[in-house]
């Protein structure tokens, strides 16, 4: 024989009674399995993991707050599919105070259909066991009931306004009590009810109901206003919280079957993931594992976890996961390629850091759409925990995002700057970073309280994982700072960050022979500040204010016409001036390009430029040259191998006399240059020196008799060594 459970009552346990009226209560006993037949309804429910409110209030539209007045077992025949079958089943008359979902009666009738029989007289034999075990502890209270409406194409018989209990799923268990770890439907008052009309010690929505079975007695009998039960309980307001927002989620959306179905998929795939996750085996379609852990200062786009996901139909349908939350910012997701399975396509979904991440824990909310086409927006969300951990000898490691370079920096409010701030080295005891800045060829860190971590070194992580700079706290230099602050700094000639950079900051004990950035580094000087320019007839005077570098032992001044690339060079020897007049050769009217540059031991500074234009004399009448200088060459394009470079141009419908091409390296200022005596030429093979993988500027004038056209330009930058 197997049995058909299409009714599941939680709340009650199978207990000893007897006869065929009403019950009374007995001494409860452990309940015998019940098996489920998916054909008998439509609207099963898997059973792994125990469902939540939300899926029962999803799941069965009538949720009432009654009270059983009397029970009874009788034989049922089944019809349809269900014809020749014979069902042993218990009906529960109840008295209805309040309907939570649904509509109906204030009295209705809830049926348990049990086992399935062959035919009668085996079903009729059977009704008594049946009876016997049922635990009537919970009738004289309230409780409250998650109903279906009767199928009656199947059991036509049960006329009236009947409900009855949904199995919920695969179970061989007693699968309608309270002890059930899978689905309550008759949740029962912690009070017993006092006087004839059923009514609870306790009035209105603070009436509390149990969620799960006590672990020690409820109440005493007859008493109300009993003890609270040693057991989960929910309010009747709470409850009623919960079916309304439930029953605002079924009615949102487009109103439609599907999306109502989509609703309650949502929550039975939320349960069944749940049940996975404690069961140690990950979520069913993406084994979202809730702890990870790696190491710190890996580079941007380092793996921490990925997984197969399967069942999608298109790049349209595929499911979508991300993040957010706390540390959400820290993680990004990468999609992999639709790869073909049967029907049916799979796809990795890789979960990779977006930046060097320091030592720590670190959470964030991962959000996975299952079915994204789906007309309802059923994400699951869990909590994430990212463990990081750092090398061994790591004293600090923090977030270093510069913002404005050159200000001061510490704040801890966010991830901004620099987070978090202070670090404790034994010994030493606990310093905080005050501030970390580069200012003219320096590196300052200041630290509170003032002193020197000997032995230690600060390594700054870019985001592909590569120390960019090494301080070491033994090559500091102690300064004593304007307000009697005191600073360690240390000489970096190049800015070694930039606003907006997302570095990560490591302080460590040193290993012996460490070698990083030292104060006897000289440093190239800053470039001359506020250059200007005045001019008589025949003299330019330049001027700028003195760097406050004393490494400065003089200025190189670069001087040529405009329009030409010869440059005249002049020295300044005193690092202390300000000025420069320029007397040589000087043409009146003729425009001059200035070019100064401060000069130490290291090198040239930056480049400062400034033009003027001195005076035309009057008594030295200006006069045009003869002819006409040619255009420029149009069209001017560049080619390269690793050793050499072709210029290519059109000639126009009025060649001239030739071609004058000068060359230079990007960032350089010095010319190279050649001559094409072809007037008709359109192209010129450069191999003089090429250097593979360099940056070439060249500078194209046609040329004839009245002199120069204007010029033009091409850059190329030469192929690499093959």
């Amino acid at each position: 024989m197997r049995m058909i459970l299409i009714a599941l009552l939680t709340g009650m346990l199978m207990a000893c009674s007897q006869g065929t009226g009403a019950n009374t209560p007995g001494d409860a006993v452990p309940a015998q399995p019940l098996a489920r037949d998916t054909s008998v309804h439509s609207a099963a429910v898997p059973v792994r993991g125990e469902t939540s409110l939300e899926e029962r209030v999803a799941n069965y539209p009538t949720v009432v707050r009654a009270r059983m007045t009397s029970e009874s077992i009788e034989v049922v025949a089944g019809a349809g599919r269900l014809q020749g079958k014979y069902f042993a089943t218990m009906k529960f008359d109840l008295a209805v105070s309040e309907y939570l979902s649904g509509a109906g009666d204030d009295k209705i009738t809830a049926i348990w259909v049990g086992d399935d029989f062959d035919n009668r007289q085996e079903a009729e034999d059977a009704l008594p066991d049946i009876r016997a075990r049922r635990d009537t502890q919970w009738d004289n209270r309230e409780a409250v009931f998650f109903l279906q409406d009767v199928p009656l194409d199947l059991l036509p018989t049960l006329q009236g306004d009947n409900r009855y209990f949904l199995a919920s799923g695969f179970s061989y268990e007693d699968n309608y009590s309270l002890s059930s770890k899978y689905s309550k439907l008759w949740l029962p008052s912690t009070e017993i009810a006092s006087g004839a009309t059923g009514q609870s010690g306790t009035v209105g929505d603070g009436q509390e109901f149990l969620l799960a079975m006590p672990t020690a007695p409820v109440g005493a009998t007859g008493a109300s206003g009993a003890s609270a039960p040693a057991g989960p309980t929910i309010t009747l307001g709470d409850l009623k919280q919960l079916t309304a927002a439930v029953n605002a989620e079924l009615d949102a959306g487009d109103g439609s079957a599907e999306y109502k179905d989509c609703v309650r998929l949502k929550h039975r795939y939320a349960r069944e993931d749940r049940y996975l996750i404690a069961e140690g085996k990950g979520r069913r379609v993406f084994r979202m594992y809730p702890t990870h852990e790696f190491d710190s200062g890996q580079p941007a786009g380092t793996t921490i976890y990925e997984d197969q996901v399967a069942g999608a139909e298109s790049s349209e349908k595929r499911s979508k996961l991300w993040f957010d939350g706390r540390d959400a910012d820290l993680f990004n997701v990468v999609t992999g390629d639709l790869v073909p399975v049967r029907s049916a396509f799979t796809f990795t979904q890789t979960v990779v850091s977006a930046r060097p991440i320091p030592a720590g824990e670190y959470r964030a909310n991962n959000n996975f759409l299952r079915f994204p086409f789906i007309p309802c927006n059923h994400v699951f969300t869990y909590e994430m925990t990212m463990t990081v951990t750092a090398p061994e000898g790591t004293v600090h490691e923090a977030f270093f995002d510069p913002v404005v370079i050159g200000a001061a920096v510490g704040a801890d409010g966010s991830r901004g700057v620099l987070k978090p701030a202070s670090f404790a080295i034994e010994g030493v005891g606990t310093t905080d970073i005050k501030r970390i800045r580069w200012e003219s060829a320096r590196v300052e860190v200041q630290i509170d309280p003032p002193g020197r971590p000997t032995g230690h070194h600060i390594d700054f992580i870019a985001l592909d994982g590569t120390v960019v700079l090494r301080l070491d706290f033994d090559d500091a230099v102690d300064v004593l700072e304007e307000g009697r602050t005191r600073a360690l700094t240390w000489g970096v000639c190049e800015r070694p960050w930039n606003d907006g950079d997302l570095l990560m900051l490591r302080i460590s004990e040193s290993p012996p022979g460490l070698t990083g950035a030292t104060n006897d580094v000289l440093c190239p000087p800053p470039p001359p500040q506020n250059l200007t320019a005045s001019s008589t007839q025949d003299s330019v005077t330049l001027t700028w204010d003195v760097a406050d570098d004393p490494t400065v032992t003089g200025y190189l001044v670069l001087r040529r016409i405009a329009r030409q690339d010869t440059f005249s060079k002049f020295e300044v020897t005193n690092g202390t001036a300000t000025t420069y007049v320029d007397t040589t050769d000087i043409e009146p009217g003729t425009k001059y390009i200035y070019r100064v540059h401060a000069v130490n031991a290291a090198g040239l500074s930056e480049v400062s430029r400034v033009t003027a234009t001195p005076a035309a004399t009057p008594s030295i009448p200006v006069t045009d040259v003869a002819g006409t200088s040619p255009p420029s060459p149009q069209g001017l394009t560049a080619s390269s191998t690793h050793e050499s470079v072709t210029l290519m141009w059109d000639a126009g419908d009025d060649p001239p006399t030739g071609y004058l091409i000068l060359r230079r390296v990007a960032k350089q200022d010095t010319f190279v240059k050649f001559e094409v005596t072809n007037g008709t030429a359109t192209t010129y093979v450069d191999t003089t020196d090429i250097e593979p993988g360099t940056k070439y500027i060249y500078r194209v004038h046609a040329v004839n008799a009245a002199g120069l056209s204007e010029v033009s330009r091409v850059t190329v930058t030469t192929r690499t060594v093959p």
